[in-house]
């Protein structure tokens, strides 16, 4: 356990330092030069202006490589998403109702919902007029449940680090601090960001 919990903090903090990074790119790609030529792109037209960017640069050869990265990022998001979901939904079930707790009666939970996370695709996908607006209402639930979660994350922490050795791996006083402001900082965000959109339009 000791092991795993080094290789898990190591791949957390690598994956935290390539998102900090790829965030700052970002940035500095729309304040440097985006916003000088006028460039504040929204909604689809995010993708678009971001492939221009590199065709202007680098010639139209650069696009279908733009494509395939954008293919592939998509493809691994939905493929873990697709086992991952299933795996967590399966997790709930059997500890809310511990008889279902047994190979075959998981397997037949993970692989329904995986069922079901195809047809409800396919029914958003082509039986929707505006499946924008899924996305926009998918984004409004993740940004409400988000500071939730991350005060049940805390609070797993607090109380399901019990033995002495999982103690030791147990995050700094300032790492706490750090989980505790952003719980804080996301939930007056998301109070902000729900009150413009239904209270001052």
């Amino acid at each position: 356990m000791k092991n795993s919990m080094i290789l898990y903090r190591r791949d957390m903090n690598v994956s935290y330092i390539i998102a900090a990074l790829t965030g700052m790119v970002f940035l500095i790609v729309g304040a440097v030069v985006l916003n000088p030529i006028g460039l504040v792109p929204s909604g689809r037209e995010m993708g678009v202006t971001i492939a221009r960017i590199y065709t202007d640069t680098f010639g139209a050869w650069i696009f279908p490589v733009i494509i395939a990265g954008g293919v592939a990022a998509l493809f691994s998001t939905v493929f873990t998403y697709f086992d991952g979901q299933a795996k967590v939904f399966e997790e709930c079930c059997v500890r809310l109702k511990t008889s279902w707790d047994e190979p075959k009666t998981r397997k037949f939970i993970h692989r329904g919902f995986q069922v079901l996370w195809v047809i409800g695709g396919a029914a958003v996908m082509f039986g929707m007029p505006k499946p924008i607006v899924v996305v926009q209402v998918a984004s409004v639930l993740a940004l409400v449940f988000s500071p939730i979660i991350y005060w049940l994350t805390i609070k797993a922490i607090k109380d399901g680090f019990k033995t002495e050795e999982e103690r030791e791996h147990m995050p700094s006083p300032f790492m706490m601090g750090l989980a505790w402001t952003g719980t804080v900082g996301l939930a007056l965000i998301s109070v902000y960001v729900l009150a413009m959109m239904f209270v001052f339009t």
